[in-house]
This record gives C-alpha cells, structure tokens and sequence, in this order.
C-alpha cells in the first residue's frame, strides 16, 4: 500500500484516503495508515495533495466572487466588456444581465462603450490583444448561473449592435444617447477604418433614430484626443449622407448656386464642406501640429470643389494659418484666370477677403506681367479698379493704370498727377524704373518677352506729367528722367516728333 500509495499520488484512492483520513480532520491516524505514521516524507506528501485538492476545488468560486466584485465596482465598464469578448453580445438577455452588474450606466459610460466597440468592431488592435476574451466565458456563465454551452458553439464574430442597442435600452431606458456622443473625446477613441466609423453611427441610429449626430461633438474645438478627432472626421468627410450628412451643421455658409462644368452648389452630396463648423476644426487642428493628416483630408476637396472649399476657409474665423495660406495660394490664382467660375467666386470672395486677392494678383504679375489684362478685366467686373490702384505695389498699380487707360477706363494723366502730388519722390522714382523697363528696350527685345507693350501716347504722358513737375525734383532725378527720355527716343524715333505735335515740352537730354 505504502509503494502504492506514493507511485500515484493523483489516483481516485489517494484522493479519497487524504480527503477523509488526514490527521488534521480526525487528530489521529487510523490503523491501516500506521505503517506511515512514523513516514514524515509519507505524511507531508499525503497534506499536499490533500491542500492541492482543496484549494482546485475553491478556485472556480474565488474567480466567480472576485468577477462579480469587479462588474459591481468598475470604473473601466467598456475595458470589461471587451475581456468578455463579442460573446457577451450573444443574447440581449445574457447582455442585459451582464449590464445590471455593472454600476448605473450613464451617458459618458455609454459613449466610451460604444467607443470601445466601435474601435475594436474588426477584433481588437495589436496592443490591445492581450485583454480581448481575457475572461473566460466559463467563468462569465458561472457568475451568471448560465449554461456554459450557451457561449461555446458558434459565437459572433464582432459585436452585435442591435443586442447592444436593446440591453442599454432595458437597464437604461432614459438615456440621452446624444449627450453620449458628445463625450467620445476620451484617451482611447479611436476609428482606425471606415467599418470601426460605420459601426459607431449603426449603434448611434439604431439608438434614436430621430436624432441627428451632434456635429458640435466632434467640430465644437479640438479634443484632447487630437487622432481620435481626426480619424472621426476623416471617415465623417467622405460618408455617404444617409450614413452621416453635414446638413444640419450649426454654422454653414450658402449654396453655390449657378456654378458652371455640373458642380453641385453644396460641393458633395453629405455637404461637409458648406459647413464652417469643420472646416474651422480642420485649421485649428492643422495650427495644433496636424498639417500632415489635414492636408490628406483636403486634397479632394481642392480637386473637386474648389469653389466652396474657397469660400468656406474666406469665412473662417480662426487666424490666418498654414492651411489658409497653402489652399488660398494654390487656388484663388486658378480663377484669377479663365475659370468656368471665375465671376461667382470672386464676387464671393472679394469682400469676405480682399487681401487675398490683392497678394494672388501681386503673385501673378510678379511671374509674368502679362497677366496684366486678365487682371484689369477682373477689376473691372468687381467693379475695384480704382481701390485695386491705391491699394497695391507701385510696379504693379502702373502697370495696371497704364493698361487701364489704354482701354480708355482711366484717365491717366489725372492719376499720375494726383500721386505724384500724393506719394512724392517715391512714385516718380517708380514711373522712371516703369518706362526703363517697358519703353527704352528694342522692339524686337520686347516681343520675345511677355509684357504689353506701351502705346507712344502713354509714353507721351508719363513724360509730360514728369516735366510738370521737374522744378520740384532734385538734380539726379531731372538727370535720369533726361537719360530715361533720350533712350526711349533712341529706341522710338516716332516719340518726338507725336510729342512735338501735341506741344508737350521736350525733356533735354
């Protein structure tokens, strides 16, 4: 019995010997076990496996108690729904049993929940893999007094959002499921793709189907989560508006009506990009060190509706930023231009942000002054010329005046009198920097490079008005105009002799 006994400590007899007769239970050791009574080794071997048994046979009951103590005093709620796995969204009655074990569910409790599942709809993230099922489902149905088999064959593959819809509904029947979405800025939301987003807005649809997402939730400021922010927005951008729509933005500039090539007047079918709501967000977010994901969120609309993407950053409030400067400079040239929707834009544009248009024209005529024309025409239709030619650069506001008065729009001997009078030395200086460049170079240098050439006429006065006012000029700029005069002559004989017919006085040279 003695060699026996110890070859299999596991046996059925063993078990049964130590569970009866330990010297702890009755205080003395019975006849049969005698021959070990003298066995210290024998003895403590007989005390272990009987301690092992009892504490394999107190262990299930420890883990129920300690996971009831868990479910009654969470704080982490969705941390513990996602250790129990999509199983726990089986049945909505097991989910609603599980639910009523927790702490009462409130909205901020509810939005990191939807969160959670949300985020880990597909199967939880490479970090969080550790803690995903970590409870067992025999453990989750013994705390429930629910038959294990209930969860063993055929479990779901993700979370079941109707069950989760109905079990909150049951414990929670007053919850605002609106005031929940307003408290996804948590440190662990996430969307990581387009399923995770479409997930959430289900739950959310399913839940007050009368309701519409609070845009104010997620474009009401930065959140603290900055990436859990964007991944929203940047799935929100491109859904289809009967998953998520932009039309009841709280604030939204008007339509686009009349634009030309078949462009929707709100810019895409869910209207994101009439909302000023969002495109504010995106340039505080762009402000707060996020350029990288802002830009990747704006390149379709700058492809495919430029016109109201334009517009809406015109009426942002935010300061003046990176992104306002990257957008405004890549598209207020393109229809300073021939654009289909030149005229309707910069109609819009011009007194939401003049200054724009202003640095766009500067930046135009400094790469070819050219452009020049289209340029007047724009000034023109806005109706701005005269505002356009006090506001901007010498070297441009010439040129402009010049042209201007060519098509006979301006009087231009009356402007170039009222700034001399006006702007001094400065501008005289400016006019003879002008004629050098425009009027004392060969014509056939002239042609090869792209710049309007000046009629006699104009040259003519530029020339009279600067002897005007010769006396009040110093003696080295009465020398260059003269130097100025003798090579435009040298280069355009015809000059004196039109100068000579309409009496203007010569300037010696």
């Amino acid at each position: 019995l003695h060699e026996s006994l110890f070859r299999n400590r596991s046996s059925s007899i063993t078990n049964t010997l130590v569970s009866v007769y330990s010297t702890e239970e009755f205080g003395y050791t019975p006849l049969f076990l005698f021959p070990l009574k003298n066995d210290k080794n024998g003895m403590d071997s007989l005390r272990e496996v009987y301690e092992e048994n009892a504490q394999q046979s107190t262990e299930p009951v420890a883990e129920t108690e300690s996971l009831l103590r868990r479910l009654s005093n969470s704080t982490d709620p969705d941390n513990l729904l996602q250790e129990f796995g999509f199983a726990c969204t089986r049945t909505t009655e097991l989910l609603v049993e599980v639910l009523r074990l927790l702490p009462p569910l409130d909205a901020s409790v509810v939005g990191r929940i939807a969160s959670m599942m949300a985020r880990t709809c597909s199967g939880p993230t490479p970090e969080e893999s550790f803690s995903f099922n970590a409870v067992s489902l025999s453990t989750l149905c013994a705390a429930l007094d629910k038959d294990p088999t209930l969860l063993s064959e055929g479990g779901p593959t993700t979370w079941n959002a109707d069950v989760v819809v109905e079990a909150i509904r049951q414990v929670a029947p007053d919850l605002d499921w609106v005031m929940a979405m307003r408290t996804l800025d948590q440190p662990s939301f996430l969307l990581p793709d387009q399923h995770s987003f479409l997930f959430l807005l289900e739950i959310f649809h399913k839940a007050a189907p009368q309701e519409s997402f609070p845009i104010e939730a997620i474009c009401g400021g930065i959140w603290r989560n900055e990436q859990g922010q964007l991944s929203f927005l940047r799935q929100a951008v491109v859904a289809p508006p009967e998953v998520f729509t932009w039309a009841h933005s709280p604030h939204r500039q008007l339509p686009l009506e009349g634009l030309h090539a078949n462009k929707s007047p709100f810019g895409t079918m869910n209207q994101c990009w009439l909302s000023l709501d969002l495109i504010q967000t995106l340039v505080l977010l762009a402000e707060a060190g996020n350029f990288p994901v802002v830009r990747s969120i704006l390149e379709h609309p700058v492809k495919h509706c430029p016109e109201v993407l334009l517009l809406g950053l015109a009426q942002c409030t935010a300061e003046w930023g990176v992104v306002q400067e990257e957008v405004f400079a890549a598209l207020v040239p393109m229809f300073l231009a021939n654009h289909p929707n030149s005229s309707l834009v910069l109609q819009r544009l011009w007194p939401l942000n003049r200054k724009a248009v202003l640095l766009a024209m500067l930046d135009l005529h400094t790469k070819d002054n050219s452009v020049v024309g289209r340029l007047l025409d724009v000034c023109q239709e806005l109706k701005v010329l005269t505002l356009v030619l006090e506001s901007t650069p010498f070297a441009f506001s010439i040129d402009l005046a010049s042209l201007a008065a060519r098509r006979e729009y301006l009087n231009l001997e009356k402007w170039l009198q009222g700034n001399f009078n006006a702007r001094g030395l400065p501008f005289v200086a400016a006019c003879l920097m002008f004629l050098r460049q425009r009027a004392t170079q060969p014509a056939d240098l002239l042609q090869a490079q792209p710049k309007i050439t000046l009629s006699v006429q104009t040259i003519i006065i530029f020339f009279k008005v600067m002897h005007a006012h010769m006396a009040l000029l110093p003696p080295e700029l009465q020398e260059e105009i003269k130097h100025v005069y003798s090579a435009t002559v040298s280069v355009n004989p015809k000059l004196q002799g039109a100068a000579a017919e309409q009496a203007v006085p010569q300037v010696e040279g």
